[in-house]
């Protein structure tokens, strides 16, 4: 069976996919947040119980063959969440300077074995808007995307996507990547092995803090900081790449759910109307 690899950038939903991934059975081992620049394996599997589980080699992509070769004789299914934004983001654990820009954990273990890989993305406005407006953050995400894009066997599913209609992307991704789609996903609040948007409350993102899936509507930001992402030549490469406006837009509301929300509503204010109509006569 080959090694289920997922990639995603951070503010881009990868926490709540991997918990919804981790929620459908109790036999998915989800590795979250492991990179060749960052061996954190051992630490990410002492959250499960894992018995006679012994590494043999030290070596980084040793270790997810080793991983993966119990997961299949114990009927484990493994997915490896790789720590994407350290590859192309500037970080202490690839010099502060000079991220390789390359997707390092998907070459590795395409050398050693055989890898399914699916993406998680999001509209860079988004993203960057997420990372404060950091300047030169557009440079880096294009470095990203293109490298994804360079992969025609990495499967792209988007974040807006999953939350206009988590269910229908959820069957689509189990169907990709060969896991067997349950509505156990569900309960993805209660599953917490799992690293990035976790922890206390205060410190959590909009979505982090819902136990439900929804599409956060867009930030506000200053209207200089709307001119430097309408005017980035780097955000409307890598948005028309993936399929998304390339403008910023504040108005990014999904009709959609916006139309459900009413509907479902509507019979709990007909309700309200007749106690005010009872009370009144």
């Amino acid at each position: 069976m080959a090694i289920c690899s997922m990639y995603c950038f951070a503010y881009s939903g990868g926490t709540v996919l991997s918990k919804c991934l981790g929620a459908i059975s109790k036999d998915v081992v989800l590795i979250s947040e492991v990179n060749p620049l960052f061996n954190g394996i051992k630490a990410r599997v002492a959250g499960y119980h894992l018995p006679d589980l012994h590494f043999s080699s030290k070596e980084f992509v040793d270790q997810i063959v080793e991983l993966q070769t119990y997961c299949n004789s114990h009927d484990k299914f493994l997915i490896v969440r790789d720590w994407t934004y350290i590859n192309f983001h500037p970080h202490s654990f690839n010099g502060s300077a000079a991220p390789p820009n390359r997707l390092l954990l998907h070459e590795c273990l395409k050398e050693k074995t055989k890898v399914k890989g699916f993406a998680f993305v999001r509209d860079a406005i988004d993203v960057c808007i997420s990372h404060s407006c950091t300047s030169g953050f557009f440079n880096h995400y294009e470095q990203y995307v293109e490298e994804l894009t360079k992969y025609p066997e990495i499967r792209i599913f988007k974040y807006e996507d999953f939350c206009r209609d988590p269910e229908n992307l959820l069957q689509e991704l189990c169907d990709y990547i060969e896991l067997e789609y349950s509505e156990a996903w569900k309960n993805f609040a209660s599953f917490t092995n799992v690293s990035g948007d976790t922890g206390e409350s205060k410190k959590l993102s909009r979505g982090g803090r819902k136990n439900y899936i929804f599409l956060p509507k867009r930030k506000r930001v200053s209207q200089r900081n709307i001119k430097r992402i309408n005017q980035s030549e780097e955000m409307r490469k890598v948005n028309q790449l993936l399929g998304y406006p390339t403008h910023y837009n504040h108005g990014y509301v999904d009709q959609s759910l916006k139309k459900r929300a009413i509907e479902e509503a509507r019979p709990y204010w007909q309700g309200v109307k007749k106690i005010v109509r009872a009370v009144s006569t």
